[in-house]
């Protein structure tokens, strides 16, 4: 009986020892998840366009966006109509190229985005704003420029969230309005 312990042991001992190396490489070979990779990422995804933004971080309902006062009243009631619920918003004021305002809004479900979507870019065609050839895929945009600045909106879908970007400022900085869209559309990609 003691000879099978200590034959036991043995092969223990030495499967262990054979084991651990790999074992230990593996491990040092995986990468550390870190907080990123604890925590889920926000559906409601902004683009991280640099310092100086996001200071509308408490904003997580509809109802804050629309008491921030970056949005017209036919542009709220579109996003009430369509069920608005939950919202991000992001300002940054100081980017190079002017002031960005990226708005991220929940509503009751996919075809509903899209008609709301739909709804503010005719709005904007009513508020003087004209259409621009589609930049990045996205069709809905447009810009106007007035007292030698211009203001330039892209809107798209993503499942049932409406996007709304824009970029505020001198007509020469109007190129990096494709940049501010590619960014976003990296965080939340467009489906309509």
């Amino acid at each position: 009986m003691a000879a099978l312990v200590a034959v036991l042991i043995v092969v223990a001992a030495a499967g262990w020892a054979l084991a651990s190396p790999a074992i230990h490489q593996t491990a040092r070979t995986v990468p550390p998840t870190g907080e990123r990779g604890r925590q889920a990422a926000n559906p409601l995804a902004i683009a991280n366009l640099g310092p100086g933004g996001d200071r509308y971080a408490w904003v997580t309902a509809f109802p804050q966006v629309e008491g921030a006062g970056f949005l017209g009243t036919e542009e709220v009631g579109a996003y009430n109509r369509g069920g608005a619920d939950a919202a991000r918003l992001a300002v940054w004021n100081g980017f190079p190229a002017g002031r960005v305002i990226i708005v991220v809004v929940r509503v009751a479900d996919a075809s509903t985005a899209t008609r709301v979507a739909d709804r503010l870019d005719e709005l904007q065609a009513g508020f003087g704003l004209q259409r621009l050839s589609p930049v990045r895929g996205l069709d809905r945009v447009s810009t106007v420029t007035f007292e030698g600045r211009f203001v330039t909106r892209a809107l798209y879908t993503h499942h049932d969230l409406v996007v709304r970007i824009e970029l505020r400022g001198d007509p020469d900085e109007l190129s990096a309005f494709d940049g501010i869209v590619s960014d976003q559309l990296h965080a939340l990609p467009a489906e309509g």
